[in-house]
């Protein structure tokens, strides 16, 4: 809202969508524990997840879609400043995990919850979720009804050019 100097209603939304993943996820983290935790399955459910967290985000970015806050960021800055979004999303996963790490080793004096996984997806999500942005663009052509100027057309930001590409 302060970097477009206006009021967007939606961004309200993407902070009750944010509650509702929140309590998904530990909702979730019940049989989520039940899961075998041998290395090679720990890999290959990292990757699964990475793939699925790629495309749900490259989705709701299409259809302009309310998401999570520290999905909608980078979204709204790659729109508003047409950069690569690849960059603007691990830049600022990138971010938020240097902030994370900070606020752990002040308060419990130790990484917590910051793994090799968590890492990894701060290095890869936004270059996968640019490659099915890619391969989206080819294949379907998205429209929204929630946009302000009421065609249902995708809005006139570089979501087919580059912006939402790299």
């Amino acid at each position: 809202m302060v970097v477009r100097r206006r009021f967007v209603p939606l961004y309200l939304l993407s902070f009750v969508v944010g509650i509702v993943f929140g309590v998904t996820m530990d909702l979730h983290q019940a049989w989520v524990q039940l899961l075998p935790q041998t290395l090679p399955l720990r890999v290959v459910y990292l990757a699964v997840s990475l793939v699925g967290m790629a495309f749900g985000i490259s989705l709701s970015n299409h259809c302009k879609l309310p998401i999570i806050p520290t999905d909608l960021f980078p979204r709204e800055l790659t729109l508003i400043f047409h950069l690569p979004y690849r960059t603007v999303k691990t830049t600022f996963d990138l971010l938020c995990l240097l902030f994370t790490a900070g606020l752990s080793l002040l308060f419990f004096r130790d990484l917590e919850g910051l793994g090799a996984g968590t890492v990894l997806s701060a290095l890869l999500i936004g270059s996968i979720v640019a490659k099915f942005d890619r391969l989206l663009d080819r294949r379907f052509r998205f429209v929204s009804f929630l946009e302000p100027d009421g065609s249902g057309d995708a809005p006139k930001l570089p979501l087919k050019n580059t912006a939402l590409r790299s």
